[in-house]
């Protein structure tokens, strides 16, 4: 019986213990730690930037304010999960940040602004 009273108040003293502790370690979100705006939809055109390699611009048709084009850049960081590709007419879901442009063949090449942004990371459907 003593033994059982014994371990009762180690476990009180623990409790109380992490009680007082808690407020030194608040729980915090990764996400919190990305800044930028979230999207989906389908993508409509899938166009190259023929004068920057590797650089896509994607019109996205999706939901809410989703809806516009979009920089795709593997160079300039953006990250592909799932499946690995971005294809027309697959389905995306992301997070992407204000500002980017596509640079299209021209004399010189010529800039065309996506109009929602860069994407920094997306999945796809397939």
């Amino acid at each position: 019986m003593q033994n059982i009273l014994v371990d009762l108040k180690k476990l009180g003293l623990l409790i109380l213990i992490c009680l007082f502790m808690s407020p030194l370690f608040p729980y915090t979100e990764t996400e919190a730690s990305y800044s930028g705006s979230y999207f989906g939809g389908k993508v409509m055109v899938k166009e190259s930037c023929t004068c920057s390699p590797g650089d896509y611009l994607l019109t996205i048709s999706g939901p809410k304010g989703s809806s516009g084009t979009y920089l795709y850049s593997p160079l300039a960081g953006t990250k592909t999960y799932s499946r690995g590709t971005v294809k027309q007419g697959s389905y995306l879901l992301g997070q992407y940040s204000s500002g980017g442009s596509c640079l299209m063949l021209g004399t010189p090449c010529e800039p065309i602004t996506a109009s929602k942004g860069t994407i920094k990371f997306v999945g796809t459907s397939f």
